[in-house]
């Protein structure tokens, strides 16, 4: 039942523009180069574009990383061209700060734009807003959230993210998949679309791969459109719906601390911190490819500490990288739980460890 609700039509009539692209990289001025070794080198535009975004960084901390600093030098060396691999084999020898000048001092320049070309300037950005900015859904006019396509750069993330300093690529429409009613957009001129589709049972209008993460991106309507605040609706009607048998549900995984079945036990303590501490479930992440942070059935042994008579430390990096420090005094019974699951394991091994909160 709910996977034949999940595909109701949400629209009978779609229409929009597609997403709008970042402009495309204009080369540095020739008196612009990167020193390698105390030597100009003149790169072709795609290495020198991964350069620009390099330099454009120079300041921030993540730059020191040697993670961030390796990441990026693979994947520079990547668009290189052979003679340029060839020549560029060490990062610590190339020197950014001309590179880095140049686009400080296009940001002065920027700053202090005339006031006609600051009017000049927003009338644009409102005329690509008035194109690319709305669609229209059964006959209304409705707003596009983020109709913009990220512009290519060097990934940060947050916390010490293993992905730091990898490049990512610019999107082209030939990586993008557009839905949309009868009238397909017009991808940009020489380019094609990825692929068509005319999904009615769902509310993206364009969507792409993430060249990092390898993350499925959308372009969304707005949240106040009707249809995203239609989905708000459903999803509060849902949490009002709980409601009414959370008291019944607290009772199910209290009883749970105490099954034989120790499965069934670490479920009722997972459900209580989840209840009681607001915390996030906690999915698989594949390795490598996301930072370290856990929700609630991630827990490692070393994220928790039992301190008598009944008090829990819990001490892990949360989302977005976020320390979650708490002591939290719990019943008898919860304590209990996590001092059996807790015994003989390693600081790496899974508090939950019969837990998954993948879905099925």
């Amino acid at each position: 039942m709910k996977r034949l609700a999940e595909k109701r039509p949400q629209w009978r009539q779609l229409a929009h523009h597609g997403p709008l692209f970042p402009p495309p990289y204009v080369p540095l001025p020739r008196r612009v180069q990167l020193l390698y070794d105390g030597r100009p080198v003149r790169l072709a535009p795609a290495a020198e574009e991964a350069a620009g975004f390099f330099a454009r960084l120079l300041e921030h901390p993540d730059v020191a990383r040697p993670r961030f600093r390796a990441n990026f030098f693979r994947e520079w060396r990547q668009v290189m061209s052979e003679k340029e691999r060839q020549l560029i084999t060490d990062l610590d020898k190339c020197d950014f700060s001309a590179i880095a000048a140049h686009y400080a001092e296009e940001a002065e320049l920027r700053k202090k734009m005339s006031k006609e070309d600051r009017k000049k300037l927003r009338l644009e950005r409102e005329n690509l807003r008035e194109t690319f900015g709305y669609c229209w859904v059964d006959g209304r006019r409705q707003r596009v959230g983020n109709y913009r396509v990220e512009p290519p750069g060097l990934f940060l993330g947050r916390g010490d993210h293993p992905q730091a300093g990898r490049l990512k690529q610019r999107v082209q429409p030939e990586d993008v998949v557009i839905n949309v009613g009868e009238d397909t957009p017009k991808p940009p001129a020489g380019h094609r679309w990825s692929e068509v589709r005319h999904d009615t049972s769902v509310t993206w209008l364009a969507s792409w791969t993430d060249s990092v993460l390898g993350k499925t991106k959308y372009v969304q309507l707005n949240p106040d459109s009707r249809l995203r605040s239609r989905r708000d609706i459903e999803k509060y009607e849902a949490a009002r719906r709980l409601g009414a048998h959370i008291d019944k549900i607290r009772q199910q995984y209290q009883q749970g601390w105490k099954s034989k079945n120790l499965l069934e036990r670490q479920t009722a303590v997972a459900l209580y911190f989840i209840d009681k501490l607001a915390l996030r479930v906690g999915t698989e992440k594949e390795p490598g490819l996301a930072a370290d942070t856990v929700g609630c059935c991630l827990l490692r042994a070393e994220h928790v500490q039992l301190r008598p008579p009944r008090s829990v430390h819990l001490d892990f990096p949360g989302k977005d990288g976020v320390r979650y420090r708490k002591d939290v005094t719990v019943p008898p019974a919860v304590y209990n739980n996590i001092a059996v699951f807790r015994a003989g394991k390693l600081p790496g091994q899974r508090l939950f460890d019969l837990l998954s909160a993948s879905c099925p």
